[in-house]
């Protein structure tokens, strides 16, 4: 087989897998239509009928959940058009991983990590619950595939579309712009493509919320909830570690997470899966 008869084979079970995500996330969603009333799409289509109607109201109530501005246009395709979104954010992930495994493993490897991802009961809840972890998922996975196929300019737009979602998704530039063989302007491009999600959620905050100073009590109200200041980094990070990281792992999934990121630094051309991994550990710091 030659090296481009190779590639698209891989394409190919990518696609199947992205394919079969798809459809699995679509029966998900059009079995429970009860799911178009999970808080943050009720939210996010509060906030886009305050902005249409010109009374936006929502900055009176700070203990409500903050706009996702993605989720906020995503709502103006109502209920149907948000379940779309939805399957196809897990389509694109599972594709986008699966690509990412074969080319470092094999097709059966990528096979099997499609399977293990539709079987992982926090993967179900994801979808089920269209949050928005999965839109940050899916556009952090999607910016390490495309960054390793040389796709620079859609690596740029996945992580513009991913902090439109959350802001500490922009985090996950930091292992490409520490890879020496990539150009300067691609780079940079990154780097502009998370400070413009930044500034366009600051002002779709201010847009959303009739006030321009919500966003600030918002981060008051929050940091007041969880104890008042930062606390110091080395405490944190070793809570962080003993209880996001690991006891999150700790379960069916564990032996399979292991051997992903063993597999990630011994398996020859998996430098894709060690840019995706260090991408996702440095969203999840940025999160806590």
């Amino acid at each position: 087989m030659t090296p481009r008869e190779q590639d698209r084979s891989l394409l190919r079970v990518a696609l199947g897998v992205g394919l079969l995500h798809l459809a699995w996330a679509s029966a998900t969603l059009a079995s429970h239509p009860g799911l178009a009333n999970e808080p943050d799409r009720v939210a996010n289509r509060l906030y886009l009928r305050g902005l249409l109607a010109g009374t936006p109201r929502l900055a009176e109530q700070w203990y409500f959940p903050a706009p996702k501005i993605l989720g906020v246009a995503i709502a103006s395709l109502g209920a149907t058009g948000e379940g779309v979104a939805v399957a196809l954010a897990a389509a694109l992930l599972a594709g986008c991983g699966s690509w990412m495994v074969a080319r470092a493993a094999g097709p059966l490897a990528a096979v099997g990590f499609g399977v293990a991802l539709a079987l992982d009961p926090w993967w179900t809840s994801l979808v089920s619950t269209a949050s928005g972890d999965l839109f940050v998922a899916a556009g952090v996975t999607a910016a390490a595939a495309a960054w390793a196929a040389g796709a620079t300019g859609i690596a740029a737009a996945a992580v513009l579309l991913a902090t439109l979602v959350k802001t500490p998704a922009a985090a996950c530039i930091a292992p490409f712009l520490l890879d020496a063989r990539a150009r300067l302007a691609a780079r940079g491009g990154l780097v502009a493509a998370a400070v413009a999600g930044l500034v366009a959620t600051v002002a779709g905050f201010a847009l959303l919320l009739g006030d321009g100073g919500t966003p600030i009590r918002f981060l008051r109200a929050y940091t007041l909830i969880r104890g008042g200041a930062a606390p110091p980094v080395a405490p944190w990070f070793a809570g962080w570690l003993a209880g996001d990281l690991l006891a999150g792992t700790l379960g069916w999934a564990s032996p399979l997470a292991a051997a992903g990121v063993v597999a990630s630094f011994v398996a020859p051309g998996a430098r894709c899966l060690r840019d995706w991994l260090l991408a996702s550990l440095a969203v999840g710091a940025a999160f806590g």
